[in-house]
């Protein structure tokens, strides 16, 4: 049995690491089609060309980084812990001179001063604390060219939480998944942790905070650290049937760097 209890963030991503399955590291299981739509989707945004130098802070499994180097963009991809260092590295062994991968926070990159024409922080933002969302925006600034564009990505505007009120209990969460969620995606969770029940395929019971503020709240937070909205706009996702899903919780953001 394979169904582990993880006390932080951290530790949940060093777990997925280690999954058969790569796209865990984007924290989005079973559904490798999201990720190449929400890693697209910021790549049309941004708009990648040749010579640019992009920055993915919390690269996930490196969609975006293959992206942009198709583009002829310089890559680098900045994970948390070895282990998804070296998960990562290893997808891109035959591109170590276009895309480097390398250890890092959201907070403290050890990137050069003024590296990145673009720079990407997707999905990472809600995973943080109060004082570590100063940080970045602070280590984003810092690492970013003037007049370069930053993609902040799924900050939640409101507690996703609530309601959720299965706990820790598998069986619970798969009852409210079968009631909020609908019968294709309860059958998937079901096969899942099946999987983790009788396979050595891991499934992890996660931690149920996360960070949330209003857009205007962010909006301010961000300027005072040199980087002022240039848009932002609801995060898109897509369902199993391949339907646009606007997200009713999370918004995306672009910023100019000043």
């Amino acid at each position: 049995m394979s169904i582990i209890k993880v006390k932080t963030k951290l530790d949940e991503y060093k777990h997925r690491a280690y999954s058969s399955d790569i796209n865990e590291l984007s924290g989005r299981t079973n559904r490798s089609d999201i990720t190449f739509f929400v890693n697209n989707e910021i790549s049309k945004r941004m708009d990648f060309k040749p010579d640019d130098v992009l920055v993915d802070i919390g690269c996930g499994d490196g969609t975006l980084l293959e992206i942009a180097e198709n583009k002829g963009s310089s890559c680098i991809g900045i994970l948390p812990s070895e282990e998804e260092v070296t998960r990562v590295r290893e997808r891109f062994l035959t591109k170590p001179d276009l895309i480097n991968i390398e250890q890092g926070l959201a907070s403290k990159t050890d990137l050069p001063d003024e590296v990145a024409d673009k720079v990407v922080c997707n999905g990472v933002f809600l995973l943080l604390d109060e004082e570590d969302v100063n940080l970045a925006l602070k280590e984003i600034s810092r690492i970013t060219k003037p007049n370069s564009l930053v993609y902040i990505g799924e900050l939640c505007f409101r507690d996703e939480t609530e309601g959720k009120n299965y706990g820790d209990s598998i069986l619970k969460w798969l009852m409210w998944v079968l009631l909020n969620q609908g019968t294709g995606e309860f059958l998937s969770r079901c096969k899942q942790t099946l999987r983790a029940l009788f396979t050595t395929e891991q499934m992890l019971i996660l931690p149920k905070n996360h960070y949330y503020c209003t857009p205007e709240e962010f909006i301010s937070r961000a300027k005072s650290y040199g980087l002022n909205i240039n848009e932002h706009f609801p995060h898109k996702s897509i369902s199993s049937n391949n339907e646009v899903i606007v997200s009713a919780s999370r918004q995306d953001y672009i910023f100019i760097k000043v």
